[in-house]
């Protein structure tokens, strides 16, 4: 049996809504015989629909907070600058790790993010290899690390294509009237033409690996539809009433001819992917074309998201697969453990989405796995230590700084780093809310709303949790102290609601004009036509809205015609799949109409979306003991109903185990500079011990530098031996010359700014992890919350990790490990080792002597009493 082949392709923001209509023009003939030979629809998104956060959960099955991915930046991993997100930060494997695992081989291009290019058994080329960002004659290196393996870049660098190599016919054919463009005033021309390069760049990589290197998975992104979309799709045919009639002229036909070129990209993918591979061809999220598009975007991080529409497009073909078929209650979230399926493998029980069974010709038998992320053996990622997760880091940071290691940094640089870490733990909590888990959300967003109580969007997202959470008083207080505007007044009219005033919230909401809203309040108001007629016309205007179908159902149930309500649950989730509420109100419905065993099934999928249901939970039991003779399991739902309390999580996040790759360590490295020349550096996280080797060090005799500035304390009784000047290490490095032949404490985070040519003897102190977080919290007189005491863990565990590597690769230096624990049992072998390393001459007694064991133990055991 021939092996699987599976074509991806990705186009970001694409919609059906542009493409259908070009179809029937006959032109986008490719794209028309995916639909007619395969099975194809709507694809619901994920909020927020940001792509680098969409499409890792289109590469991994799960949500951003399980997979990490939370923005279009992070900070650094010093925490002390910006960059563009990278894929250090994807917590979870991505399709082409797990298929590494099984002797599958990946072809990815562009993905986002996938920089830098992963060292999977295939070909990764990033999403920075297709970036311009100068004129040619200026030079156009490839970036570091786009292209793995890599003697492919050289290859594939000379296939990409600038914006200045496009010929005028290229351009014409997207804006025919190019040339009465004044580009020096008019930026709009230039922003076509890159977009344009960039896509033909993707393109040039991807025919030139599918006719020279064998695959058994190949992915392409192109996110040149979303840019040419957010520049052009406002002078979209029809004119909208604000757009100048002269733009009009010159960019009405962008999008089109955008979406025409992309066709003609996948016949050619197509065509030289072979007939026996199965094509996926699908889009993150869609985008307004019609009279929903916005006429002005809104002055916040990632506005331009409003123009985003709930559902992109999906399409699969080949081998095996439905002819013709209409899919339905597709999600990003699904296409994971499709691939999967397509290959034969198990998805895992901790993914969020589905396999698409409707979509094979022959029902799939889909198999599980607890998790991919516990199978061993290569997979292709980075190695663990090179892993970034940004809040951790920054946690970690902020740890430092609080135990007064390191300074915090200068204001320009951490206003940066604020900003962005802020919009990264806004996202999250975002995609908390998405997925119904209110109670994380909160814990945010309160933290954030404190942090700024100005910014709107932080108001109104926290009122929502604490909406969902019950807590009226929260909701009062969070609206007395917004600005008064149209969404304030809609925040009032929730408020009434909570307070079952319902008349007054429906007046209020009556002048807003909220149509599903108003719908929602004259259900409670037992005006069902009235309703009704809201629900009606909010899906005129838009037949894709969920909650509308909803809405219907609803008032179905309540005059008890459950045949409608199901159809109009059915509705919704052909719309939206993860819709707890649509499956707990089609559960309704079928037992409404006796058939009990689906609606057992219904409601069973409601828990599964959202464990913290406890209605689902009381109608579950009640189906299960009355109809369907399983009183136990009827038991242990009413049970979990009982110990349910609204919004809580009963998701667990498993700690991670971060592996610490084994460096050689030599004694004495050959050729080393005398110790007089060298920087003798004792270094470790806080609360590792440093401070125990620095006075072992001074007891032996050696010269240690430090200002005294620190005093002793309870926590370090016989004192730091600190020197002032290391906290500001990253800043100012210029002293360390001078300090040759002394010893000095510098946490490890700060090694990073040792000068590269200074001679440095390195004396590493190890201590369990948990002890460190112990002696930490205890130093800081406040316990972390576990969640914070994991990333803490983890980030040191790849600082350790970082550190040791970049200390093995450094010129003129030797490294020698202390373990604390040892240090504490054998102090005597310590100094031994300790005077071996730094060449002989120290007072090896006096050096076991300055060593505590009882100290030590007692403060172990304080830390496991408190």
């Amino acid at each position: 049996m021939a092996r699987r082949k599976v074509l991806l392709i990705g186009w970001d923001a694409a919609d059906w809504k542009v493409i259908r209509p070009l179809m029937a023009a006959g032109k986008m003939p490719n794209v028309q015989k995916l639909v007619e030979t395969g099975a194809t629809g709507q694809i619901s998104t994920l909020h927020p629909p940001l792509s680098p956060m969409l499409w890792t959960s289109i590469a991994t099955g799960k949500r951003p907070f399980k997979h990490g991915i939370h923005g279009f930046s992070e900070p650094t991993q010093d925490g002390r600058g910006v960059q563009p997100v990278t894929n250090l930060s994807r917590t979870s494997k991505a399709l082409w790790n797990i298929l590494n695992q099984n002797d599958l081989r990946s072809i990815v291009i562009g993905w986002w993010p996938s920089h830098p290019a992963e060292p999977i058994d295939g070909v990764m080329v990033s999403d920075q290899f297709h970036r311009a960002g100068r004129p040619l004659d200026e030079g156009w290196p490839l970036a570091p690390n786009a292209v793995h393996p890599p003697e492919l870049a050289a290859t594939l660098a000379d296939l990409r294509v600038h914006p200045d190599q496009l010929t005028p016919a290229m351009v014409e054919s997207f804006i025919p009237l190019a040339r009465e463009i004044d580009q020096d005033n008019d930026k709009r021309l230039g922003a076509c033409m890159r977009t344009l390069a960039e896509c033909m760049s993707i393109q040039s990589a991807a025919t030139w690996l599918l006719d020279n290197r064998p695959w058994d998975f190949f992915a392409a992104y192109f996110d040149s539809i979303d840019h040419f979309c957010h520049s052009f799709m406002r002078y979209h045919p029809p004119r909208q009433s604000w757009i100048d009639v002269r733009d009009f002229e010159l960019y009405h036909q962008v999008v089109s001819r955008a979406y025409q070129f992309h066709d003609e990209v996948l016949g050619t993918l197509i065509e030289k992917a072979g007939q026996d591979a199965t094509v996926i061809l699908m889009s993150d999220h869609g985008f307004h074309p019609d009279h929903l598009r916005p006429a002005s975007i809104p002055d916040i991080p990632a506005g331009p998201a409003i123009e985003h529409r709930d559902f992109g497009v999906f399409a699969i073909n080949g081998p095996g697969m439905k002819k013709g078929g209409l899919l339905t209650g597709t999600s990003v979230l699904d296409v994971a453990p499709t691939v999967l399926a397509l290959f034969g493998l198990p998805m895992g029980e901790d993914m969020d989405g589905k396999v698409l069974s409707q979509a094979f010709a022959e029902m799939p038998k889909v198999e599980f796995i607890p998790s991919w992320e516990d199978v061993p053996g290569a997979d292709g990622r980075h190695p663990p230590h090179t892993r970034f997760d940004p809040l951790a880091a920054h946690e970690a940071l902020e740890q430092m700084i609080a135990l007064g290691y390191v300074e915090r940094p200068d204001a320009n640089r951490e206003i940066a780093v604020t900003k962005t870490r802020r919009e990264l733990r806004y996202n999250l909590a975002e995609a908390y809310q998405d997925a119904a888990r209110h109670a994380e959300a909160r814990e945010i967003l309160g933290d954030l709303h404190l942090t700024d109580p100005g910014e709107q969007r932080f108001a109104v997202r926290l009122f929502v949790s604490c909406q969902a959470l019950g807590m009226i008083d929260e909701m009062r207080r969070i609206v007395a102290r917004c600005i008064p505007s149209v969404g304030t007044e809609y925040l009032k009219a929730q408020v009434l609601i909570a307070e079952k005033s319902y008349e007054k919230a429906l007046a209020v909401l009556e002048q807003v004009g909220l149509f599903a809203e108003t719908g929602a309040l004259y259900m409670r108001l037992h005006r069902w036509s009235d309703a009704g007629r809201v629900y009606e016309k909010t899906l005129a205007m838009d037949p894709d809205n969920a909650d509308a179908h909803i809405g219907l159902c609803k008032i179905a149930l309540h005059q008890r015609r459950f045949s409608d309500a199901a159809n109009s649950a059915l509705d919704a989730l052909d719309r939206v799949h993860h819709y707890p509420l649509a499956h707990f109100l089609l559960g309704r419905a079928l037992t409404g109409m006796k058939e009990y065993a689906r609606a057992a099934s219904a409601l069973h999928t409601a828990i599964v979306q959202n464990p913290n249901f406890p209605e689902a939970h009381v109608r579950l039991a009640g189906l299960l003991e009355k109809y369907l003779g399983d009183p136990e399991s009827a038991h242990a739902h009413r049970r979990l109903a009982r110990g349910l309390k609204t919004g809580g999580s009963s998701e667990v996040v498993p700690e991670r185990t971060i592996d610490v790759p084994e460096v050689p360590l030599q004694s004495e490295p050959p050729e080393m500079p005398p110790l007089s020349a060298s920087l003798i550096v004792v270094t470790g996280l806080p609360r590792s011990g440093t401070s125990m080797l620095m006075q072992m060090l001074n007891a032996g005799g050696l010269e240690i530098l430090t200002d005294g500035l620190r005093p002793a304390d309870d926590d370090n009784p016989r004192g730091y031996l600190e020197f002032q000047p290391v906290k500001k290490l990253l800043n100012d490095s210029n002293w360390l010359s001078e300090a040759r032949g002394k010893a000095v404490k510098i946490v490890t985070p700060l090694l990073a700014a040792l000068p590269a040519g200074l001679p440095c003897r390195v004396i590493l102190c190890e201590r369990d992890l948990d002890e460190v977080l112990d002696s930490q919290e205890r130093m800081l007189r406040r316990r972390a919350t576990p969640d914070r005491r994991r990333m803490l863990k983890e980030e040191y565990a790849r600082t350790m990790a970082r550190v040791k590597i970049m200390l093995a690769g450094r010129p003129a230096t030797s490294l020698l490990a202390i373990e604390h624990g040892t240090a504490i049992s054998d102090p005597f072998g310590i100094a031994e080792r300790v005077n071996g390393f730094l060449g002989g001459g120290l007072d090896i007694p006096k050096m076991a002597a300055a060593i505590e064991p009882a100290l030590h133990r007692n403060r172990a055991l304080i830390n496991q009493l408190q």
